[in-house]
């Protein structure tokens, strides 16, 4: 009888003294026969293995592992990943297992460790700089430290030189850069524009007598076109129309009233009238010397109305009575130094060649159209 046990199966152990009986013998081999076959469930069978060679456990792991090793250094099955260096738009990684070149569709997730300035650059493991381009071929400029950034190479880009090609920008549209205001940016199927659109925010715009051209650019929508409450058919001369508001009004008669000074001629100029004058009537009333004098000055067509003859201007009144009245009537006959004459816009009048009209005499008029 076994005097002894083994540690880890428990079988039947005999020294030289025990007496050795066929039952512990039967008692091992079913231990051992039931200790293969739980080993045999666990581990499953060989011929079963999916890997190439199903010789044994060991080659078969062996196997896996070089083909994770390998998968883990197919770049364009997956992407590396790695955290960026740069000297200015430069930027490099290092990844793991290293690449020995570039190859089409190789990616790369990067995370950008500064912002760029300028059109940036990628160099994995010093295979060699390669420009960061757009789908259409635009360089990459406006990295942000902290983004992460997925790119694939493609060797046919920049003319062949090969370039890795930002993914998923998204960016299309067929903007322009007067399309968009002065001092935004944004990305279009031709790439990134700048807008020059000027911003004219609120416009006010006074009418006047000419079309004003609204110039192009932004407006914000508070922009207005002056109006005037006085824009109404009653301000409006009749026959006259001001952005589309008719007329009304009926012109009257002008008139107008002022002081002139004689000259050495005994003539008077005014001028600047808003109208043809047919009428004026002068006044020289002085409280100085006590002498009066009144004087009417008319178109001839006008008296010709009125049954004066065709030759008279105008008549005028001395002392307030008629004494003298043939010689203060003005004829178109007469000298032309004491005739009175008429513009568009004013008129000079004659008055009286007397001591009491000298230079200077102030005269009191009114004139009528």
């Amino acid at each position: 009888m076994s005097s002894q046990k083994t540690t880890n199966l428990n079988l039947h152990k005999w020294i030289g003294t025990d007496n050795v009986k066929r039952i512990e013998f039967n008692e091992n081999w079913d231990t051992i026969d039931a200790q293969i076959k739980g080993n045999s469930d666990k581990t499953g069978v060989l011929t079963n293995l999916e890997t190439t060679d199903k010789s044994n456990l060991v080659n078969a792991t062996n196997e896996i592992k070089q083909e994770s090793v390998a998968h883990k250094a197919d770049y364009v099955k997956h992407s590396g990943e790695a955290t960026t260096t740069n000297s200015s738009n430069a930027y490099s990684v290092t990844l793991s297992p290293a690449p020995t070149s570039y190859v089409n569709r190789m990616g790369v997730v990067v995370t950008i460790n500064a912002d760029s300035t300028g059109a940036a650059t990628l160099n994995v493991n010093g295979i060699g700089a390669k420009k960061i381009l757009k789908a259409n071929g635009t360089a990459v400029s406006n990295l942000k430290a902290n983004g992460i950034y997925t790119v694939r190479y493609n060797p046919s880009a920049d003319g062949g030189t090969g370039a890795f090609i930002l993914q998923g920008e998204g960016a299309s549209g067929n903007a322009i850069a007067s399309d968009l205001l002065s001092g935004k940016t944004a990305t279009t199927d031709a790439g990134e524009i700048t807008g020059s659109m000027v911003n004219r925010g609120a416009m006010t715009i006074t009418p006047g007598t000419t079309n004003q051209v609204i110039p192009d650019g932004f407006h914000n929508g508070s922009g207005i076109v002056l109006g005037d409450p006085d824009l109404i058919a009653a301000n409006i001369l009749s026959g006259k129309n001001i952005f589309n508001v008719a007329g009304s009004l009926v012109k009257g008669k002008g008139y107008a009233t002022g002081i002139a000074y004689l000259d050495s001629s005994y003539k008077f100029t005014v001028s600047g009238l808003a109208f043809t004058p047919s009428i004026v009537i002068a006044q020289r009333n002085s409280t100085a010397d006590s002498q009066s004098w009144y004087k009417v000055l008319f178109k001839n067509e006008f008296l010709s109305n009125y049954q004066f003859s065709s030759e008279v201007k105008g008549f005028g009144v001395v002392h307030g009575n008629s004494t003298g009245m043939s010689g203060l009537f003005e004829r178109t006959t007469d000298n032309a130094s004491n005739q009175s004459s008429w513009t568009a816009n004013g008129f000079t009048m004659f008055t009286y060649a007397h001591s009491y009209m000298g230079s200077g005499i102030a005269i009191k008029w009114w004139a009528f159209e």
